[in-house]
């Protein structure tokens, strides 16, 4: 929690409840992931940050389908239209 304060908390692009945490104890990497939106968070080993540690937040899925050139099947349908309707009209 003090990261994420420091951070400025999460932006509304991050989801809450599948944060990725990668600490090394005593030579082996442990992965877990958190659910900041459960109570149980706080009793878990993982609620205070120790040296090392890799702290890191999972897009959500509007952010992730906005992210690319193709957001929507929408966004295909009216690039391939547009790409027959100028195929046609070169070539009559």
């Amino acid at each position: 929690m003090h990261a994420l304060g420091y951070a400025g908390d999460l932006t509304i692009n991050g989801k809450r409840d599948d944060v990725l945490i990668t600490r090394e104890v005593n030579g082996e990497r442990q992965v877990t992931h958190i659910d900041l939106t459960s109570a149980e968070f706080m009793k878990s080993p993982y609620c205070f940050v120790k040296p090392n540690d890799v702290i890191i937040i999972n897009p959500n899925k509007p952010k992730v389908a906005s992210s690319g050139f193709v957001g929507n099947v929408g966004t295909v349908a009216t690039v391939i239209s547009l790409v027959l309707s100028m195929t046609i009209l070169l070539t009559r």
